[in-house]
């Protein structure tokens, strides 16, 4: 009886540590990734208008256009155009302050 609960409590260790290292890579891969992403759209945003592409992002940033949409639609710090063209995203601004 001993062993057999042994077994599943060694299961659900390596289980649950698979999880959680699973989750650390993946978030710590997100927060880099968005970190380029941010680097790149305040490099361009003095020299451009104010909106770029999520092609141009990706492009320069060497990320997939789903993962640019995936992070700037995600990041708190990024906003979406919300006018005529689509796919287009700029550093939000913080205002009342």
């Amino acid at each position: 009886m001993s062993t057999t609960i042994s077994i599943v409590v060694g299961f659900l260790g390596g289980s649950l540590s698979t999880f959680v290292i699973q989750k650390l890579i993946s978030s710590i891969s997100t927060k880099k990734d968005s970190q380029k992403v941010i680097v790149y759209i305040n490099s361009q945003i003095p020299q451009r208008h104010d909106w770029i592409t999520t092609r141009n992002i990706s492009s320069n940033t060497n990320l997939t256009p789903a993962r640019v949409e995936e992070i700037c639609s995600n990041h708190p710090g990024i906003k979406m155009s919300t006018g005529s063209k689509e796919g287009m995203w700029t550093i939000r601004t913080i205002t009342g302050l």
